[in-house]
Parts: C-alpha cells; structure tokens; sequence
C-alpha cells in the first residue's frame, strides 16, 4: 500500500491516489463528504508527478499525507520535513485505511528499520523534485545519518546512484558530501555507464548530440576529481578509449586538456589506435593523431569539428540550440556514392526520422512523397540512394534529376564543374531515365 493523498485547487476537493507496485491507482474524490471509488486506470508520469509536487516544485502545497505499508525512518523524515504527515506501517485494505483517516482514526505506525546508509539514500531521494530544498537535504541528510558511515556505505550508495540514469544528476552533491574517492573498479564502470549508456537511452540521444556529451562530461569529471590520486592517469587514458571509440569529442577534448595517455592499452588488449586506425570518420582520427604525435589538441573541439545547428529557434539548455558533430566519414571503397555516402545518408535520415525509408518494403509512392520534402541543402546521398531503390518509380527519378538541375547535364559548365557528386548523379540518373 502506497497511498497519498493531495488537495486538488482545480476541483476543490481532496483526491487520493493508490500508487501500488504495479503501477495502477484508484482515485477518491471528497465530494459532499463522501470519498466515491473511481475507476482502475493506468497512472501516467505526468499524473505521479503532479501528486507530489506543483509547479514550483513544492511538495507541500499539494500532498498532505502520505499512508503506506513498510517505510524507513530517512523516507519518512524526509516526508514529514516537507509537511506531509506520514501514516507507515499501515495494514489492511485501501478501502479501510481511507475511511479511517477520513475519521481521523487511521494510526501511526512507524517506520521499518533500516541500515542508515539505506535510511540516508531514501532521506536525499525524497527531495529529488525540490530544487529549492535539494541542496540543503545533503548536508542535513549527513548530520542524521552519515556519522556510522563506513567506506563500504560509501560505496553501497554510489552504486545505488550510477546503476540508474535518472539519479545520475546527483552525483556531483553526493560525491562532494560524502567525500568519498572511488576507487578504479568502479569509476570504470560507471564511465562506461554514463558514455555507452547515455547515447542508447532514448533513441534521440545520440552520439553526435553536443548537449548529451556536456551532460555526460560532467560525471566524467566528478568521477576524475574524485578517483583516488594513483589511479587517474588509468581512469583517464581508459576514458579515451571509450571516447574514441564512440566519436565523442568533446569527451576527448578534456582528456587531452588533462594529458591522457593516447598510447596506453588496457588489459583487454583495447586502446586509442585500435580503433583510430580503423575509423572511417577521417576528422575525429585526424584530432588523435594530432594529439599522438603533437602532445596537445587540434584547436577547440567544436571550432576544429565544424559543428551544425540544428532545431534553430527551439530553445534547448545551455545555448539554445541542439549542436550536432557531423563527421567527416572516409570513402575506403573508392566509390563517390560508396560505404561512406550511404552512412551519411543514415544519419541525414535520422534527422528526418525516416531512418527506415531504405528498406526494400518501401512503397514506391512514399519514396515520390519524401523526395518531394527533402531539403537538398542537407546534400545529394538520400536522393541517390532513393533513386537507385529497387522500388523507385521512373517518374520519382525522373523528378530527381529536374529537382538536381538535369538541365544542367552535358553543358560545358556541368563538364567543368568539381563538384564529383553532383555530376555522379546526375550521369547515373542520365542512364537510368534514358535506358
């Protein structure tokens, strides 16, 4: 049982919500002094958010009271610091408990007793949503329960912190408060959380997304300024692996501002050159082996990648827009529309979120509609590839050849012209339309 309950101003009246494990509710309203059972529903993000705190994020001026099964003394502390009466260790039915606080006779009955390093994760999690009081819970959270910690705690908290995306964000308070140093073990597998991770949470996040790689920095540096001192010249050069692996520039920008071994190979056999020898972004290998050689980085990571803006107008975190990487991807086979064209088509059509319009099932008509929305400024390699799918309509490459200027094609200035690509397709659309 895990019942709150909450004025509502829009209704004026108090409604009280089940939240149990399963994640469904009933809702009571207090209508005419009377509380009516609504029906079983599913219980949205929105809808538990909204339960426990307002827009300001104040827990206290909408839920009142709090009525559960087994709770430990820091959650509930915590509860009762924000003005939520908490009933604990409540049995029997809903049904029953609501009619026994709706007459004031619903009984406290304590918390459960817990280790305080559990007692002190549950006090600090409750003020996730305050961001007025948050920062104040730390340190009162440590006069209650941090005096018994030992480094084994420590530990035992961290781990519960970086085994979950959405408590990432408080690590920096939690490590600055508990001052606590990881040891190598640990600060490797959370850099892998939060660097491989972090990029396949949401399919929107991805590799090339500035913002993600800022936040993600942040840990980064939390877990290098609080590594034990021997071991984070090995924390940072693995970092780099991870980094160049994965293309992250901006991860690898502040190792190479913090002198990161470039040539150091892990136990696995797995270092920088492994994967810089075999990359087919020719910029982000160019950066490694200017620092492999030089000592010192290729200029600002987003001046020397050329970083686009994407989403212009859309106000989004730090600077307003959603940065992007976009790489500079090699051609190994030779070929203008080659391996490298097509994975910059990829990432083009993500943007687009048309990342399957390729697939061999694609109807003809949808390929003749996306042609007709394609921004040409975003290049010539989806319109080639859709010109060469088997189920492209002569019509559709008939269009793609007027929309690339075909007018243009035989002239002296088509002859003469460096632009490779464009010439290429439009030669091999010339074919193709006159058999």
């Amino acid at each position: 049982m895990f019942v709150g309950i909450a004025k509502d101003p829009d209704r004026n009246c108090i409604v009280v919500t089940d939240y149990s494990p399963d994640i469904y509710c009933v809702g009571y309203c207090d209508i005419n002094g009377e509380y009516v059972a609504k029906e079983n529903k599913y219980i949205s993000s929105a809808q538990e958010t909204r339960c426990f705190h307002d827009k300001d994020d104040q827990y206290t001026n909408i839920m009142t009271a709090l009525i559960c099964g087994a709770i430990g003394e820091g959650a509930s502390r915590a509860m009762e610091e924000l003005g939520i009466k908490v009933y604990g260790n409540v049995s029997g039915t809903i049904e029953e408990a609501i009619e026994a606080y709706k007459n004031n006779k619903l009984v406290y009955g304590g918390y459960t007793k817990l280790p305080d390093r559990q007692n002190l994760l549950e006090y600090w999690l409750v003020f996730r949503a305050n961001k007025k009081k948050m920062s104040a819970a730390y340190p009162r959270g440590m006069e209650l329960y941090g005096s018994s910690l030992t480094d084994k705690d420590k530990a035992w908290i961290a781990d519960e912190f970086c085994k979950n995306p959405g408590r990432w964000k408080f690590l920096p308070y939690m490590a600055s408060v508990l001052n606590y140093k990881f040891d190598l073990k640990r600060a490797i597998k959370y850099m892998n959380s939060f660097l491989k991770v972090w990029f396949t949470y949401k399919t929107e996040r991805n590799l090339d997304t500035l913002v993600y790689q800022r936040q993600a920095l942040i840990y980064i540096k939390v877990l290098a300024e609080n590594i034990k001192p021997e071991d984070k010249q090995i924390f940072l050069a693995e970092t780099l692996i991870v980094a160049a692996k994965n293309r992250l520039i901006l991860i690898a920008e502040y190792l190479m501002d913090n002198k990161a071994d470039i040539s150091y190979v892990n136990s696995k056999g797995l270092s920088v050159e492994k994967y810089e020898t075999s990359m087919n972004d020719m910029t982000m290998a160019s950066y490694l082996s200017y620092y492999r050689t030089n000592g010192v980085k290729k200029g600002p990571a987003e001046e020397y990648f050329k970083v686009a803006k994407r989403f212009e107008g859309k106000p989004y975190y730090d600077d307003g827009f959603v940065r992007y990487y976009t790489p500079k991807l090699a051609d190994d086979d030779g070929l203008v529309f080659g391996k490298a064209a097509l994975t910059v088509c990829k990432y083009v059509l993500k943007d687009y979120d048309k990342s399957s319009i390729l697939k061999k099932t694609t109807k003809a008509e949808v390929l003749d509609s996306f042609i007709d929305e394609y921004n040409w400024d975003d290049g010539l390699e989806v319109p080639y590839f859709i010109a060469v799918h088997p189920n492209c309509s002569m019509e559709t490459k008939k269009k793609i050849f007027d929309l690339a200027e075909g007018c243009m094609f035989g002239t002296k200035d088509f002859k003469n012209s460096d632009d490779i690509q464009w010439k290429t397709l439009l030669t091999e659309l010339h074919k193709m339309i006159e058999g």
